[in-house]
């Protein structure tokens, strides 16, 4: 009996990670159909040119924090009309780094703010919260301090807000540093799906996005409406996003328009980043699921939000998968004999259907065979890299639903330097390395398990995790010392 508890778990994890392929689909497709129509063109330009804050949430970022202030100067826009606010809650060299480019650009014409406040508290959602009084423009653009927004940044997205009803206008990332590593190319890789698929499908068919914390605009008016910036999630973009949303604000997504920035280039910034995303979505999913389950709209844009709330729980599911096949290889045919690989179609069937949504995201840069080859094997390595990083992401998700708090941890960004030299690498590994090891072991049981019984249906998902933790751990130790040699 233990058997068909196990196998009926293990059916049921299967097909939800199928039915979120398929909402995946869903949005693959329309953007599809969107591009194929042609997007709407975007209203004229503004009669009146109206007063804009940029702000910039920095904190110890020592490498980057001169460049953005630098960069946003340099946007095309009437210098007495664009205020930019440089939100600096830094405790090392930064804030004198950050301060003299202030004193240089004020001298030069420019209408800058240092604006540093007493704590840290509320993080970036803090920060953003206290200075927003002290914000001069009714639209507020926000930029993290890895990026490089384009002199017509302002340009291209203003138009949108002649409609009444737009409360945000986000723009599409791009990535600095996207060919530096596999670890650059994979993240790349995933976030490109995100900002074309997602984004643009949701945005093309009228459901609910999320701004993407960094390289749009806020209407300053939209924020306060929906109760402003909260330090309630580590995404307090997602959070507003929804909040503003149900207040009846839309939020408009523009493709054409990229904002680069830079990739974490070691485990331990790809670590922390992810932590803080998939920790956050939860927490999101808690504190928002109750009123989309209520929201008054059709079905289908009903489940794509929820889908939208529960991306990052699709780990702790895979997690579940991971355990239960290894469960599964102990006690086959324990009470009835039947083929595991029947079932496990719904695994293929997930992982053939996201292949199709991440082909149409990359569907601009295959023109050929090679290319072609190149999308299969970055997509194997995808897979692979992203079970790697179940139990990991997993903790984080779980520790969103239950409510256990804790701090915001920035993500490094180096600004192209030596990153191993730098005083942000992480010196030792994550603990979580000691049950990531555990679980390898776990794995390598279960398949010795199906080796001694001669049953292989389970290898796949088992081989892939296996190799996807090896991955992890082997890069997590290696970036350590690399970092302690140093």
């Amino acid at each position: 009996m233990t058997e068909i508890i196990i196998l009926s778990l293990y059916v049921l994890a299967l097909l939800l990670l199928f039915a979120y392929s398929v909402l995946q689909l869903d949005l693959a497709l329309r953007y599809r159909r969107s591009v194929a129509v042609g997007s709407a063109p975007a209203p004229a330009d503004l009669a009146q040119k109206p007063v804009i804050t940029v702000q910039l949430p920095i904190y110890n970022e020592l490498h980057v924090a001169e460049r953005i202030v630098r960069q946003c100067a340099r946007m095309r826009y009437p210098r007495e009309k664009l205020q930019i606010q440089v939100l600096d809650d830094s405790t090392d060299d930064t804030t004198a780094i950050v301060a003299r480019a202030v004193e240089e650009l004020r001298n030069a014409g420019h209408w800058v703010e240092h604006v540093r406040r007493g704590s840290r508290e509320g993080f970036k959602a803090g920060a953003l919260r206290d200075a927003l009084p002290l914000a001069q423009g009714e639209l507020v653009a926000i930029f993290d301090a890895d990026f490089l927004p384009a002199e017509d940044f302002l340009d291209c997205v203003l138009p949108h807000f002649q409609q009444p009803e737009v409360g945000a206008v986000q723009t599409k990332w791009g990535h600095l540093n996207e060919e530096h590593s596999m670890l650059t190319r994979l993240q790349a890789f995933m976030l490109e799906a995100h900002f074309t698929v997602e984004q643009a499908g949701r945005c093309a068919s009228g459901y609910f996005l999320n701004f993407n914390g960094t390289a749009g605009i806020w209407r300053k008016s939209a924020i306060l409406d929906a109760g402003s910036w909260s330090a309630e999630t580590l995404t307090e973009d997602v959070d507003l996003s929804h909040r503003a949303q149900r207040r009846g604000w839309k939020i408009h997504y523009v493709l054409e328009h990229i904002s680069p920035a830079e990739l974490p280039i070691e485990m331990g910034g790809v670590r922390s980043q992810q932590y803080r995303w998939m920790k956050g979505g939860s927490q999101n999913a808690r504190r928002h699921l109750p009123a989309t389950l209520r929201a008054q709209t059709s079905t289908l844009a009903r489940l794509q939000a929820m889908s939208h709330l529960l991306s990052t729980s699709v780990y702790v599911v895979l997690l579940a998968v991971i355990l239960l096949s290894i469960a599964l290889a102990k006690v086959k045919n324990t009470y009835i004999e039947f083929e595991y690989v029947h079932y496990g179609m719904f695994f293929f069937l997930s992982t053939g259907t996201l292949g199709a949504v991440y082909f149409i995201a990359q569907r601009s840069r295959i023109s050929g065979a090679s290319d072609f080859l190149r999308f299969l094997w970055t997509m194997l390595c995808f897979l692979v890299f992203t079970l790697g990083l179940t139990l990991h992401n997993s903790i984080a998700v779980l520790q969103g639903w239950t409510g256990h708090r804790s701090a915001f941890v920035r993500t490094p960004k180096y600004g192209g330097g030596q990153w191993h030299s730098s005083r942000y690498a992480r010196k030792t590994p994550y603990r979580i390395i000691v049950p990531e090891v555990l679980l390898l072991s776990l794995i390598g049981l279960g398949m010795y398990w199906g080796f001694t019984r001669g049953q292989f249906a389970l290898y796949p998902i088992q081989i892939m995790a296996s190799c996807g933790l090896i991955w992890v751990i082997t890069r997590s130790f290696m970036d350590s010392l690399r970092i302690q040699a140093r």
